[in-house]
């Protein structure tokens, strides 16, 4: 059977093909694209390395074990395929591309532009290489190169988000905010969970005027990066930008709606932590507290949101106590947090003093108005 018949069946009716056809590269292959699709990377690999075990000589063979190395990080295994194969095959575009692709991923871009540029040049619709070139273009800050090369890839594969993505992140580059959130919305929807996507969205409606709107994506940029154990300043500082331009009554609900929307019943402890701090910063104490319980739900160990929850239970709330206990176990899990063990220390000392400690009287007083 050859691969024209194949690209129509699916995995049960390879699968099939396979048992009666146990040398049949192109099933291989084609079962390596169906799982990879399916979200199966090892599995795919694995199929698409019987291929090459079967025939290390078939271009097409060699093409999608590198172009499925190249896409996950695989890059010394698919230099070493693609080097050998490009002796052979100088000329060959696709190959050109996926050379390209790999400059792109080790960063050497001024090479990288010049073997996509060739590729393009021999054969422009091979898929992929219109967006990687815009990729690249982006990445050297040719905004206008990357804008019009990611609107041919756009056109050659428009169910494709990275064209889209490129796209919309060279418009807002250049400006167009308004005109960049419309691609960055459509890539978004196939990639939620991308934080460029979700960054870049947020941002162009947060200078678009759409604050509303933008508060979803900025939220997303959040969870996603608090997730990966990433740098989380930066989606904080955005989302409280956002915070401060919408009506409280309204943020408020819509980060409730999102983050349970995001979670479903198990709450995604970092992205709570994260987003407390947000909230506790202008001024939303309660659904601060909100996020650290929840995020103490599925990590009751979790030392950060111990001690946030406990500043806060003293700090805004007056619940000496069981700040007191959130403070202690807080310590007891990060003994060498500095900031941890003074906050512990000095609520300590002032219980122990309470009575005769005028300050600390005036400010229960005064908490106590606040809450009433």
């Amino acid at each position: 059977m050859d691969s024209d018949r194949l690209s129509n069946v699916d995995v049960e009716e390879l699968e099939r093909i396979l048992e009666k056809q146990p040398k049949n590269v192109a099933a291989y292959v084609l079962m390596g694209n169906c799982l990879e699709k399916m979200g199966m990377p090892q599995q795919a690999l694995e199929q698409y390395r019987k291929a090459a075990q079967l025939a290390p000589n078939d271009l097409t063979t060699i093409k999608a074990v590198a172009k499925f190395e190249l896409s996950h990080g695989q890059n010394n295994a698919a230099h070493v395929l693609l080097t050998d194969s490009l002796r052979r095959y100088s000329n060959d575009p696709e190959l050109i591309y996926l050379f390209g692709f790999y400059c792109t991923n080790v960063n050497e871009l001024s090479e990288a532009k010049q073997l996509l540029e060739r590729a393009i040049d021999m054969s422009p619709h091979i898929p992929g290489l219109a967006a990687k070139l815009a990729e690249v273009y982006l990445k050297l800050g040719r905004y206008q190169g990357a804008y019009q090369t990611a609107n041919m890839a756009v056109e050659f594969e428009p169910q494709d988000p990275q064209g889209h993505m490129i796209k919309g992140i060279a418009l807002s580059k250049l400006g167009y905010y308004s005109q960049a959130t419309r691609p960055l919305s459509m890539a978004y929807t196939h990639m939620p969970y991308n934080p460029e996507v979700a960054k870049q969205l947020a941002l162009s409606l947060n200078w678009s005027g759409s604050y509303e709107i933008a508060l979803e994506p900025a939220l997303m940029y959040l969870a996603t990066e608090a997730s990966l154990g990433r740098k989380i300043r930066p989606p904080q500082i955005l989302l409280m930008e956002l915070l401060r331009k919408i009506p409280e009554k309204k943020s408020r609900r819509l980060i409730r709606e999102f983050s349970q929307e995001l979670e479903g019943s198990t709450p995604n402890a970092p992205y709570r932590v994260a987003l407390g701090q947000v909230v506790d910063e202008i001024g939303m104490h309660d659904i601060a507290v909100e996020c650290y319980r929840a995020a103490l739900q599925t990590q009751p160990n979790n030392p950060t949101a111990l001690f946030l929850l406990g500043k806060d239970l003293e700090l805004i709330y007056g619940k000496y106590e069981d700040a007191l206990l959130c403070y202690a176990k807080a310590e007891q899990i990060a003994p060498y947090n500095t900031d941890i063990a003074d906050y512990h220390l000095r609520l300590q000392e002032r219980l122990a003093h309470r009575q005769q400690d005028i300050a600390w009287q005036l400010r229960d007083w005064l908490t106590s108005l606040v809450r009433h």
